[in-house]
């Protein structure tokens, strides 16, 4: 769950692996979306995954093309598809000012 004062503004479900961190799902609730906090919420856990040493993996609708423009702002490449995704990773963290 993601709190915004006393809001929920969304939830993330992510899973720790031994060589790799998967976002499996980022949400963040209408009224709370371009405040940042999905740019600030990525950035934290890329920060973290990086200084581990693994990367960070997702798969994004390819209907969303505004999540697939974030997270390649945020370092992500396109990997591979399937009908309906893209899959992406992150192997270096984002610039600290993102």
């Amino acid at each position: 769950m993601i709190l915004h004062g006393y809001d929920i503004a969304g939830a993330i479900d992510c899973q720790r692996h031994r060589d790799r961190w998967t976002i499996n799902n980022i949400e963040i609730a209408p009224e709370f979306q371009n405040l940042g906090i999905g740019t600030w919420l990525i950035t934290r856990l890329l920060q973290q995954a990086h200084g581990e040493g693994v990367p960070v993996d997702l798969e994004v609708l390819k209907v969303n093309l505004g999540a697939r423009r974030l997270y390649e702002r945020l370092g992500f490449t396109v990997t591979g598809q399937t009908d309906t995704h893209w899959q992406m990773r992150s192997t270096t963290p984002p610039a600290a000012d993102q």
